[in-house]
C-alpha cells in the first residue's frame, strides 16, 4: 500500500483518498498482451500465470477467470494520498473529479514540474526523502475496465453467498458484552460471548499513521493523536484471529478507517504467505456491502480480501447489493443481534456516499442492555427518512449504548433543527455513546455534535482517556 504525505507546511490541507494502480496489471487486459519485460518472479508465483490463461482462454466473463482474478489483482497498490495546495480551491477541483481511479508516476530523479512528497510502504518497506511525483486521471476505457475487473461478483440476494444461504453468528448465540478498541480515528469492535469466546468483529479498522501529523490543526478539542496504545491492539488483533476459528466479520462499509487490519490480515495471507492466517480464511464468515464505483470505496482492499478467501477456498461471503433506493434491509438475524443494510436514492444527495450503503448492527446482550453500533451510516438514511423508525428508537424502548455515527463526525444529511430527530434514542438520559476517534486527524467528535448527542440525552464517553485494561484502550459493554 503506498501512503503518501504532504510537506510540513502553513498551507491550506486538503485529504483525497485515492487508488493507485499499477499500469501494467490493468493495460494486459486492455490490450490482450502481456505487459514487457515481465519480471521472473512474477510468473513463479502461480497467480499471475494462472489468471492470464484463464483471461486468454474465456476472457473476462469467464468463471474460472472470475474467480482467479481476486487473487492477483489483490496485489494492486491501493494509495491515500494527502496533497498540499496553496489554493483549498485548486485541492478541492482534484477531490471533485469525476474520476476514482488514477495514475501515479513516482520519478526516481527530481522535476521542477511535479509535486514532492514523502512516501512509504507502509508495514511492509519503507523510503526516506523526497520523491518527486504526478498524478493523472486515467482514460475512461481504463476507468471502466478498472471497475469491471475490480467490483464483479455474482449477483447475490440479501443473506446469501454464492453457493446459497449461510449462517452467520450462531442461532441463540448469547453475547456477554462488545469490546470498542481504540484505534484512533478507527472502529474496531470484539464481540464476545457469554463464555468469554470472541464469536467476531464489527468493522476491523485502523487510522492512518499519518493522520495525526498531517492534519493535526483541526483538533477542535485537543484530543491526544493516535498513540502506542492504537498499535497495540492493532497487534493483538492480529494474535486473536491467527488463533480463533470461526469467526463473523461484518464490514460497515469499505473506508480504511472500518477494515484496513481486515485488508492486512489478507494482505500478509495472499501475498506474505502467512499461513498463520490461513484457519481465520478458511473458517471466517464475512458480511459487507457491495463495492460501488463512488469516490472513497477501496476497491483494492476489496479485491485483497475476495483474493483471501479465494486462495483459502472460502465461500462463506455475504455480499449486500447496492441499490439506488430508500431503505434498511435487515441482511442476517439471530436471537440477539440483528445486522442491517442501509440504501438511499442516490439521485437526492449531492452525490453517492459509501455512508449512504453500508451495514449496521444491533445486540442484545445478556445483561439485557441494547447496543447499536451504525459503523458510518447516516441515521436518516438508516431510518429511511422516518425520524420514527424501529432502528432509530428500537421500538419505542430505546437503546443502552450507542457508537457514534462516523466517530462523532457529521450523522444526517438533514440540517437546523430537523436532523436532531435523528439522532438514535437513549432508553433513558444519561445513557453513554462512545466515541471510537481522538480528534486529532479529521477534528471528529465535533464539538457541536457532542453537544447534540448530549441534547438527545446521551452521556459522553471518550474512547482514548479510558485506562488501559485487557486489550489496551477498550471500553467493555
Amino acid at each position: 500500500m503506498l501512503q503518501f504525505t504532504g510537506r510540513e507546511s502553513s498551507d491550506n490541507r486538503c485529504r483525497i483518498l485515492l487508488e493507485a494502480v499499477v499500469k501494467d496489471k490493468i493495460g494486459m487486459f486492455l490490450t490482450g498482451q502481456l505487459p514487457e519485460p515481465v519480471p521472473a518472479n512474477v510468473r513463479e508465483t502461480g497467480y499471475f500465470t494462472s489468471a492470464w490463461e484463464s483471461f486468454r482462454q474465456g476472457g473476462l466473463e469467464s468463471p474460472d477467470f472470475i474467480t482467479k482474478k481476486a487473487v492477483y489483482l489483490a496485489d494492486a497498490s491501493n494509495g491515500q494520498i494527502v496533497l498540499m495546495y496553496r489554493s483549498f480551491k485548486e485541492a478541492m477541483a482534484v477531490a471533485e473529479a469525476d474520476h476514482d481511479w488514477w495514475e501515479i508516476v513516482i520519478y526516481p530523479a527530481r522535476k521542477d514540474t511535479a509535486d514532492a512528497c514523502m512516501f512509504e510502504l507502509t508495514g511492509y518497506e519503507a523510503a526516506e526523502g523526497e520523491y518527486p511525483f504526478t498524478i493523472q486521471p486515467v482514460s475512461g476505457e481504463e476507468e471502466a475496465m478498472l471497475y469491471h475487473l475490480y467490483t464483479y461478483f455474482g449477483k447475490q440476494g440479501y443473506g446469501e453467498t454464492d453457493t446459497g444461504p449461510v449462517g452467520m453468528i450462531r442461532q441463540g448465540t448469547s453475547f456477554q458484552n462488545i469490546q470498542v478498541a481504540y484505534t484512533g480515528t478507527g472502529l474496531c469492535c470484539v464481540l464476545m460471548d457469554v463464555r468469554g469466546f470472541v464469536a467476531g468483529f464489527f468493522d476491523m479498522g485502523i487510522e492512518s499513521l499519518f493522520s495525526n501529523r498531517v492534519l493535526a490543526n483541526r483538533n477542535q478539542l485537543n484530543y491526544t493523536v493516535m498513540d502506542a496504545a492504537s498499535n497495540s491492539i492493532y497487534a493483538q488483533v492480529l494474535n486473536l484471529v491467527q488463533n480463533t476459528p470461526y469467526l463473523t466479520v461484518i464490514v460497515s462499509h469499505w473506508h480504511t478507517d472500518h477494515e484496513q487490519i481486515l485488508n492486512d490480515i489478507a494482505y500478509k495471507y495472499v501475498h506474505q504467505h502467512q499461513n498463520i492466517y490461513a484457519n481465520f480464511w478458511q473458517t471466517v464468515s464475512l458480511v459487507c456491502p457491495a463495492i460501488r464505483n463512488v469516490p472513497g470505496w477501496a476497491c483494492t482492499h476489496y479485491a485483497s480480501v475476495q483474493g483471501a478467501l479465494t486462495l483459502a477456498q472460502n465461500h462463506q461471503a455475504v455480499i449486500c447489493p447496492y441499490l439506488n433506493a430508500n431503505q434498511n434491509i435487515i441482511v442476517s438475524q439471530g436471537q440477539n443481534y440483528c445486522i442491517y443494510k442501509c440504501d438511499r436514492n442516490d439521485a437526492n444527495i449531492r452525490k453517492p456516499d459509501p455512508h449512504d450503503h453500508g451495514l449496521s448492527m444491533v445486540i442484545r446482550l445478556q445483561s439485557g442492555s441494547t447496543v447499536l453500533l451504525p459503523g458510518d451510516c447516516a441515521y436518516d438514511t438508516m431510518a429511511a427518512g422516518n425520524p420514527a423508525s424501529s432502528v432509530i428508537t428500537n421500538n419505542n424502548q430505546g437503546y443502552t449504548y450507542l457508537v457514534a455515527s462516523h466517530h462523532g463526525g457529521k450523522y444526517t444529511h438533514m440540517t437546523g433543527a430537523g436532523k436532531l430527530n435523528f439522532i438514535p434514542h437513549p432508553a433513558q438520559a444519561g445513557q453513554e455513546i462512545i466515541y471510537s476517534a481522538n480528534g486529532a486527524a479529521y477534528g471528529i467528535p465535533t464539538a457541536v455534535n457532542v453537544r447534540d448527542y448530549r441534547g438527545a440525552g446521551w452521556q459522553p464517553v471518550f474512547l482514548q482517556n479510558i485506562p488501559m485494561q485487557g486489550l489496551d484502550h477498550w471500553i467493555m459493554i
